[in-house]
Order: structure tokens, then sequence, then C-alpha cells
């Protein structure tokens, strides 16, 4: 075994969407079998530079997740910042199992949002602690930037990116995706609705920088199976190989006389690969699997072995420790010459991806009750090396990449057992009637109000306070006395079956699922601005419980017993921070601005000086309105951006009650 000081260890799963330096996750789109809230946070947190809490505090989406019906709905309470969209008919989808693994992830650059990044990840793994834990699985990646858009050697990665964005496209097609639109009330968009559209517009700058000569790396099977794309894309290449490994987390149920075949989907690739020139008959075939669990592997173990293959159990890489026993649940193919006097693993080719070696999962295209939803990519790696030598200590060996073991392979392998099939699994979460509901109350009522702002029909469905089954109102809303809730359980029937389900509240600022606000006084206001567009830090919710709700105001953060004078400098202090922190940004940050200054400035109505301001007759905020004060595509209402920022104005004069009083600078 090569000393493991020698070896660099990969990244996790999770860790792959570590945002680069200097820059933060914006916006993405996932899509795989199952997921959980271990794994997600854990990523979005990487993504986004921001912890649960701040993302509770700030409401936005920042990642749709697309996940086979069978797994249990995550919400935006467990996972704060993804949406969770539910499949919308569950008999319509042109496939079986969703069973890809894909991301497609979106960074900006902190001061520079015309900076940006995309990365494409094509997993073997789910999106679970289980993966990062106890699996031994597989990820591969691509990245592109901005600033390398144009460049020749960028061409491959566009084309990848292109075709896995026309996948996912496609597939959310089938997912309803309404709450990615959401508006408050009064119309407001969600927080990060912007981040949104800039990622498309990114995604649309790649795919206008595809060349057409060039193949994409990355493949689904929406209208071949995954071998018959394998055996076109490797030869591109066109050489006899004498090395095939064969690694997969589930193999062919056994059937009647398995003892005396080889398993069906393992012979058609060997064929294939030989019929086509691209495997020398006498190649050295490894299947690599788990023991304990191969299915038709394991009847089929001496047929397998009078034809030429060997089985092994999958290697446990070095840097998981020498103790480690992971379960093989990647799915690859490997092939390359192998030379005595080389080390070096010429004109390779690999397969990795979701496929497992099944029918459903690599033999059969997509197709409803027939064929899995499968990607993967194929590619040529250059610079591939069998075994780690000293003058290769910093090149890649083959061992470190994938769970084979080119050293071990003369050891005798495990007693081998079929094990249990892949589980079978019930539709758990399918599309509720409204994905989420408005919150609407007044400063002056006691009663808020939640209401479905999308259809137009009378709801069709009831909520669940604590047991208390409650119904709209002959206005077609649901009245609810106390705080605004996070997350409220629907109750809904169809074709005479109860269906029961969480979904979020958006609040007037456009924030769903999110925590309650904490007053601030005008210091503390001031701090949450300037920091834009970074979120409040750690310590400055720490008051705030992330799943329930805020304490109230604190007097004794703020003096309130200066003089008048004191005061009034306080308060147009704060106006000309505002002013000049606002006419610097960027009119694709503004609609973020726009809801971070009502925020926290709503948050500081009840702030002591502002009490005492009041006293004046004067409207402390009036000074916003001029044209020195906003930028310039905001000057007037005559752009989006200005209509946006009077609207804002004009609430946040609400809260404080100051909309009836004489402007400052009036005679």
């Amino acid at each position: 075994m090569p000393n493991i000081d020698t070896i660099a260890t990969p990244y996790s799963l999770a860790q792959h969407f570590e945002a680069p330096d200097n820059y933060q996750g914006c916006f993405g789109w996932i899509c795989g079998y199952s997921a959980d809230a271990i794994f997600l946070n854990d990523a979005m947190e990487r993504f986004t530079r921001q912890t649960v809490a701040q993302r509770a505090y700030i409401g936005g989406i920042h990642m749709a997740l697309l996940l086979d019906p069978g797994n249990k709905y995550i919400s935006l309470g467990d996972v704060p910042g993804v949406a969770h969209l539910p499949i919308k008919h569950t008999t319509k989808v042109p496939f079986n199992l969703l069973h890809s693994k894909v991301a497609i992830l979106g960074f900006c650059k902190e001061d520079n949002g015309d900076d940006w990044q995309l990365r494409l990840l094509v997993s073997s793994g789910n999106w679970t602690r289980e993966t990062l834990e106890e699996s031994l699985d597989l990820v591969w990646r691509v990245d592109i930037t901005s600033k390398e858009l144009h460049k020749e050697e960028c061409s491959q990665a566009c084309t990848d990116v292109a075709v896995a964005w026309d996948f996912m496209t496609w597939l959310g097609s089938f997912f309803d995706t309404k709450i990615l639109g959401s508006r408050t009330a009064t119309g407001q968009m969600v927080v990060t609705q912007e981040m949104q559209k800039n990622f498309q517009t990114w995604v649309d700058s790649v795919q206008r920088s595809i060349l057409k000569d060039v193949n994409s790396r990355f493949v689904d099977n929406r209208e071949k199976s995954l071998l018959e794309q394998l055996l076109p894309n490797v030869s591109v290449v066109p050489v006899k190989r004498n090395y095939l490994a064969m690694g997969s987390g589930f193999f062919e149920s056994p059937q009647h006389g398995a003892t005396k075949h080889v398993p069906r989907v393992l012979q058609q690739i060997v064929k294939g690969l030989e019929e086509r020139k691209l495997l020398t008959v006498s190649a050295a075939k490894k299947v690599f699997v788990n023991p304990h669990a191969c299915q038709s592997v394991a009847p089929s173990q001496k047929a397998m072995e009078k034809a030429g293959y060997t089985i092994f159990p999958a290697a446990q890489p070095a840097f998981f420790g020498r103790n480690s026993q992971r379960t093989l649940h990647a799915k690859f193919l490997f092939s390359a010459n192998c030379r005595s006097n080389s080390n070096k693993c010429n004109n390779a080719w690999v397969y990795l991806g979701s496929g497992n070696l099944t029918n459903p999962g690599f033999n059969q295209k997509a197709a409803r009750n027939r064929g899995n939803l499968e990607t993967g990519v194929i590619f040529q790696p250059e610079n591939i090396y069998w075994e780690l030598q000293k003058k290769e200590e910093n090149k890649q060996i083959i061992t470190h990449l994938l769970p084979i073991d080119t050293n071990g392979e003369n050891e005798t392998p495990l007693p081998l057992s079929c094990g249990g099939d892949m589980p079978e699994r019930d539709v758990v979460f399918i599309s509720p009637p409204v994905p989420f509901l408005v919150w609407d109350k007044k400063h002056d009522q006691e009663i808020g109000y939640l209401s479905d702002t999308i259809t137009e029909e009378k709801p069709n469905f009831t909520l669940d306070k604590e047991g208390v089954t409650l119904s709209a109102d002959l206005d077609g809303r649901f009245p609810w006395k106390g705080i605004r809730p996070r997350l409220v359980t629907i109750i809904w029937q169809v074709a005479g079956n109860k269906h029961s389900s969480q979904i979020p509240v958006l609040d007037e600022y456009g924030r769903l699922a999110a925590t309650d606000l904490e007053e601030l006084n005008l210091e503390e206001a001031w701090i949450q601005l300037a920091n834009f567009p970074m979120p409040p830090d750690e310590d400055e919710l720490s008051d705030v419980n992330p799943f329930i709700g805020a304490t109230l105001d604190d007097e004794s953060r703020e003096d309130s017993s200066g003089s008048s004078s004191y005061m009034i400098r306080q308060v147009m202090e704060l106006i000309e921070n505002i002013a000049a922190k606002q006419t610097m940004l960027h009119n694709r940050d503004w609609a973020s601005w726009c809801v971070r200054l009502e925020r926290c400035l709503t948050q500081a109505a009840k702030s002591t000086i502002v009490k005492e301001f009041k006293r004046l007759g004067l409207n402390p905020l009036s000074p916003l309105w001029a044209k020195p004060f906003r930028p310039v595509f905001a000057e007037t209402r005559h752009t989006p951006e200005g209509q946006q920022y009077e609207i804002v104005l004009s609430k946040i004069e609400e809260a404080w009650s100051v909309s009836s009083l004489a402007s400052i600078g009036d005679k």
C-alpha cells in the first residue's frame, strides 16, 4: 500500500460546492435520486458562505432541487436556501426512477458581479450523509470562468455545461417551479430572484460560446441507452486496449440459469468493445464489486472466470484510512493499454456516472416503468499512471482515482453473495395544490392572513395549526392569529386519498420560510446595510432562534438620553451613509438592496431615536427621494429600478409613521 502521506486526499462531494476564493454561490440546480438535510446544509454553507441561521434570516432561494418522488420532502425549514421542487404528475414522466445525479452551480465575485464562474458536477453518489461517510463514490467536475469563456481551450467545457443545462431544463419541465417566481402580496419578488436571472444569463453566454465540432463528454439516456453512447464516444480513439475494469454498486438481479452465463450487461459491454476493435480478445477483464451484495455476479462467478473475467472487492483508497470499509456505490468503466515497460495508462478512457451496470441503468433508454433516467461522462484522461513511483509522486495514479487495486489483484477474492436488489420505493412527495402561501398583515392589525396569490380559485385545501383545522374565509384567505409562521401544514385530497405537506410562507419582504426579524437600533440597522451584500454576522443573529422567532427590542442598546442635536446628527448620518452606499451599487444588485433597505429600516421603526425625531414634525427619510441620493439608474420612477425604490421608501415611511410629516428643507 502506498504511503498515505504522499497521496493528495480528494474533495468530498460536499466540498465540490465550495465557492472559489473571493466568490460566493448565487444560484444552482441539483437533480438526484436522493438527498438529505445533513448533506445539503453542509454543501449550502460552502456554496453561499452563509450558516443555517444566516440563510434562514435572509429567506432566499439559492438552489433548486429536483429529486425522485420517492425521496421525502426537504423543507426550507430543514435546509434554508434550497427549494425541493415537487414533481407535477408522477404518472406522466418518461422514466422509471430519477437516478441521475447532476449539479450546475453559479458563483459570482463578491465585489464584481460581472466576474462569474459556472461549475458542473456529475456524480455517482447521492446528495446524502451516507455518500460522505460510508460509500465509495466518484464525481467529475468542470469549471468555466467568464474571463476564459471565449478562449479556444474553454470550448470543450462550454459544450459539456451547455448539454448538461439542456438536460436539466428538460427535467425541470416535469416539476412545479412556481416557487422560484414567487411574489409578495404587493408584488415584490423573492430576495434571490435576481440571482436566478444572473445564473440564466451566464448559462446563455456559455450556450452561445459552444462550437459545433466539439462533442460533449456529458451524456444522458433520454434518447439512447448509455451503452449505445459508450461505443461511439470511445471510438474517438480507435485503439485496442488490453485492460478493462468494470465496477458498480448494483448489478443485474440473479436470473434462472445465471450460474451458466456472464451477466448480460457485462457481456454486452465486452462484446461491443471487441466488435469495434476497442478491446483485445485476451484483455484483462476485472470486475469490482461489493462482495456481500453483488447480485447476479455471485452465482455467475464460475462462468465469469471461465470466460476470462476476474472478480475483486472494491479497493479501499488509502486516504480514507487503513481500516476503512466503505461500500462500493460508484459506477465506472476504465480501459487502457498496460505495458510492462511503461507505467503510463496509455489510450485510457473512463465512464462514470449514475447508471449502474444493469439493464434499466445502462442498457435501456429512459422510459416509463422500464429505464431509469441516467447521466454520466465519457472522457479520455491524459497522464494517468498505474502505480505510485518516485517520479510520479505528483502525477495522477489510477488507484487514487478509482476504487481498483492493480497491485493486489492476485490475492484470492472474498466469497461472494447476492445480497439485496435495489430497493423499491413508493411516491412520497407530490405537488401540493400551492407551493407557498403569502403572509399579509398590516401594522395596526392583530390578525394576519395567509393567501394563495397564484391561483384565482377558492382554496381546495385546509391548514393544520397545532391539530386544529383552518379553512379559508369568504375572501379565500386563512386568518392566522399570532406571529407569522415559517412553514404551514397544508391538507388536501386526491381521488379520495388524504395528503399533507409543509409549504413555506412568503413574508412581506419577499423572504421564504424566514426567521422573525428582531428589532434594531439605528446603528445596528446601518451595520447590516453597510455589509451588503453579505448577510448579518452570526453574532448579530445570536438573539434569534432560527426556527422560532426573535427577541424584542432592548432600549439599552441605544442611547436615548442624548441631546436633540445628537439625535438629529445620528439620523442624518444614517441617511448620508445610505445615499453614499446605494449610489455606488450596480443595478444587478438593486433588487436585493431594496429588500435589505426595507427590512433593516423597518426593523428600526421602534428605535428610540426614530421616536424622538418624529417629535420634530419632520420626515427623516425625505432626503432619500432626491436624485443626488439615488443611483443614476433609479433616479426617477421612469425606470423599473426607480419604481421599486419608491415603493420601498413609501413602505418604510409607513412603518416609521412619517409619511404625513414635513420634508426636511421645506419652508
